[in-house]
């Protein structure tokens, strides 16, 4: 039998060195050759996807370089962060086809439905036509941000939930979320609570909110680009 720890040292994973005292506890002193192989092999195993997924996330990032400006500006509005952003412009593709917000958030599945009957119209809840995965990410958007407090889309949907059921309110908030969101792309520009300051998901530095729209956009597109290049290095480092 192998000891642990030479079996350790053959396996050049980082997230294995970091865990090393935690594998080491799970496993004992000491295991026999099948155990030694299938441990090994599984290790090896995660190590590599550990490293394609490295790889597919620094060809994410490299395409998201050419569109940091409007992801930033996606990023600006509450409850919406680098992951969610990126998926929203990636469905989207380019807004500039859709003429209306209107006619984007029925793309989304989020427009109101109709069911006619004798000659009258009534409405029935979301048609559920388009892109399934941009609707499923702007309904949990707004999950997020129906529990938050003190801003407008929150009190948006406080107002409905008191008339609506959750289901309902939380819906009219998704589409308002991507209503929000072609406007300010299509005007290219940040999200503004209140007219006055940036209202995000995420903590902003006091002296930011000094800066003006056009700086805070130039700042979340740098922030952008430095991610771009800090998993480039890192990736390169790593000899992949």
């Amino acid at each position: 039998m192998k000891d642990i720890d030479e079996i350790l040292d053959s396996i050049p994973s980082g997230k294995v060195k970091k865990k090393r005292d935690l594998i080491k506890a799970a496993l004992g002193n000491g295991i026999d050759d099948v155990s030694r192989m299938l441990v090994k092999d599984t290790l090896e195993l995660l190590d590599h996807l550990e490293k394609k997924i490295e790889k597919i996330s620094l060809e994410i990032l490299s395409r998201l370089q050419k569109r940091a400006k409007d992801l930033a500006i996606v990023m600006s509005v509450p409850g919406i962060g680098f992951t969610s952003g990126s998926i929203i412009l990636a469905e989207i593709g380019d807004y500039r086809d859709f003429h209306t917000p209107e006619q984007l958030a029925k793309w989304c599945g989020l427009a109101p439905g109709l069911n006619e009957s004798a000659g009258k119209k009534k409405p029935c809840g979301i048609t559920k036509q388009g892109s399934k995965s941009l609707r499923t990410i702007l309904v949990e958007i707004a999950q997020v941000v129906a529990k938050m407090s003190n801003n407008k889309l929150s009190r948006f949907f406080h107002r409905l939930r008191a008339r609506k059921n959750y289901n309902v309110a939380i819906t009219a908030l998704a589409r308002k979320l991507i209503t929000i969101v072609y406007h300010l792309l299509i005007n290219q520009e940040l999200y503004q609570e209140n007219n006055c300051t940036t209202a995000t998901s995420k903590p902003v530095k006091k002296d930011l909110l000094n800066l003006s729209k056009e700086e805070r956009l130039k700042d979340g597109v740098a922030a952008i680009v430095d991610a771009f290049y800090h998993l480039k290095n890192r990736y390169s480092e790593g000899g992949g």
